[in-house]
Formats: structure tokens, sequence, C-alpha cells
């Protein structure tokens, strides 16, 4: 699947620029004297790469949750495809 590979260059090409835009902030702020630029860069330098690299964990997780239940799909489909016929009971093999 491309998604997971997208989905890690986003996180890539995300991260220097969060980095850039807190780096930005910070030196506005300093050059204004606003001391909320400051520390609104400092939030986007701290908390911008652990928020980002959440929401690009999760979106792999559920790729990967669905090729895990594909896979699983296609292990049951061929009993599915037999019915109830080939096992009665699938506690017991034998009977």
């Amino acid at each position: 699947m491309l998604s997971p590979w997208l989905i890690r260059a986003v996180f890539a090409l995300g991260l220097p620029l969060l980095v850039i835009t807190g780096g930005a902030l910070i030196a506005e702020g300093i050059r204004t004297g606003s001391w909320h630029e400051v520390a609104g860069g400092v939030g986007f330098i701290v908390f911008g790469p652990i928020l980002l690299r959440l929401v690009c964990e999760y979106s792999i997780l559920f790729f990967r949750m669905n090729e895990t239940l594909n896979d699983i799909n296609t292990l049951v489909d061929p009993l599915a495809r037999d019915g109830p016929s080939v096992v009665s009971d699938p506690l017991n093999p034998a009977s």
C-alpha cells in the first residue's frame, strides 16, 4: 500500500516545517517584544512534532488494521465457502 509511505513522507516534511515555523514565531516575538509569540513558537517546536507523530502513527495504525483484517478474511474465506458442513463441531473436529 502506498498510504503508509505517504504518511511517513508527510511526517518527514511536516517536522522541519513545524520547527521552522516555531523558530520564525520566536524570532518575530523577540523582535516585537511579544512574549505570546515566543511562547507559541516554543509550543510549535516542543508540542508540534509530538502531535504530528501521534496523528501519523494513528493513521498508519488504521491501515495496518485493514491489512490484518484482509489477511484474516483471506484465511477464513475458504471455510466460509465450504459452509458449516465441513466441521459440524469446531471444538471436536472428529465429529
